[in-house]
């Protein structure tokens, strides 16, 4: 699929559903972008040099991802307040590896001004951007930590309210 200007994204978003039931993966490439295509559920995998949607997965509600340094593993949080899940998928295959259950995911109604998923600089390590409200107009922000290694959730959540 040729993407071209903003007709081009239109309809390649449009094209989403056909390109995930052909389940073909390509290993992503040095160069290819992951792009966020929240409204539709999406994560695409772009080749900028040919202007094609390469890959692409489905997520789940109001997605985020991540990708650490060496680009093996993609962790994509989504899911509602309270039930949010982070899926990890080996980027080389496309197949899900793991999912973690996350509570009290942050989720906005407005763009966050930062990043829901990081990862260390080594690798080890996938830091998670959790939101409670514990009354109207009254929210605690926490930073989660998952181990990659294990795939596994490692510690309670630290205030950054």
């Amino acid at each position: 699929m040729r993407i071209s200007g903003i007709r081009g994204i239109f309809v390649a978003l449009t094209m989403l559903a056909v390109l995930a039931a052909a389940g073909d993966w390509i290993k992503p490439q040095s160069g290819w972008l992951y792009v966020l295509d929240s409204s539709g559920g999406n994560i695409l995998i772009v080749d900028p040099a040919e202007g094609t949607v390469k890959n692409t997965l489905r997520t789940g509600y109001h997605p985020n991802f991540g990708i650490c340094h060496n680009g093996s593993r993609l962790y994509v949080v989504d899911g509602a307040f309270h039930q949010g899940v982070l899926s990890v998928f080996d980027t080389e295959t496309g197949i899900m590896l793991t999912q973690i259950p996350v509570p009290d995911r942050a989720v906005y109604k407005v763009w966050p001004t930062s990043p829901g998923v990081g990862c260390s600089n080594d690798g080890k390590w996938v830091f998670l951007h959790n939101m409670k409200t514990l009354r109207s107009g009254l929210d605690e922000h926490t930073l989660s930590l998952v181990d990659t290694r294990t795939e596994t959730l490692v510690s309670l959540p630290v205030s950054i309210s």
